[in-house]
């Protein structure tokens, strides 16, 4: 098992919970190589599975935190939505996330800007079929074999 040492890690989150709101995003910075290591066999194990699309890296050179793994779920092919996907990878251990909602679904956007649910149809699609997979500093390349043989079983 690696050791974690936070002195390798700086992280900043930016969200509209907090009391100074900016939107959603953070930024996270790490000299963690085995991270990028995790991400790139989650991708690969994740190429030959139909209803997951992992989200794009852009064509343009950048350098991507990867402070999340984030899928979305193609609803239509895996025959369940994204909620019961996460409710079935739960069941076997396998903890997953909802990182990023549409700011005007949030009560005080809600409240504020008056949108009705379907003001943003594109927004609200994906928000439908989005998930945060673990991935966090001392994951092994094996856990992330098991979570992909666990979303393959959840998916069978």
């Amino acid at each position: 098992m690696k050791t974690y040492h936070p002195k390798s890690l700086a992280l900043a989150l930016l969200s509209a919970l907090l009391l100074i709101t900016c939107g959603e995003g953070g930024i996270f910075c790490s000299d963690d190589t085995d991270l990028i290591e995790r991400v790139r066999r989650y991708r690969e194990l994740l190429s030959d599975v139909d209803e997951i699309l992992p989200l794009a890296v852009p064509s343009y050179p950048i350098r991507h935190a990867w402070h999340l793994f984030v899928v979305s779920l193609d609803t239509e092919r895996a025959g369940i939505d994204r909620d019961t996907f996460m409710a079935e990878l739960k069941k076997r251990n396998i903890g997953t996330g909802i990182h990023f909602k549409a700011v005007h679904t949030q009560k005080y956007y809600r409240e504020k800007l008056r949108l009705l649910e379907g003001a943003l149809p594109a927004t609200e699609w994906n928000l439908k079929r989005i998930c945060s997979l673990p991935l966090f500093p001392n994951m092994a390349l094996e856990n992330v074999d098991s979570v992909v043989a666990t979303i393959k079983g959840v998916l069978a």
